[in-house]
């Protein structure tokens, strides 16, 4: 949640089995900078997305998941 945001926004994801060991979050197929990972992850939208809906990847030890994040 949010489902959209800016470049540079801080991101939350609520969720379960992330895992304790940091994983990895892509977003239109740029690295995430991740702050937290614990049972919610918080990142920062990349810099030199653009507008529109890309395609929000986590990655941990246990697998991955996908959903679509829209850039405004």
């Amino acid at each position: 949640e949010p489902e959209t945001g800016s470049l540079n926004d801080e991101i939350t994801i609520h969720g379960l089995f992330f895992g304790n060991k940091r994983g990895k979050v892509t977003l239109g197929g740029k690295n995430c900078r991740i702050k937290t990972w614990t049972s919610e992850i918080h990142f920062v939208v990349p810099r030199g997305l653009s507008a529109g809906a890309h395609e929000l990847k986590v990655t941990n030890g246990v697998g991955s998941d996908t959903t679509t994040f829209t850039v405004e």
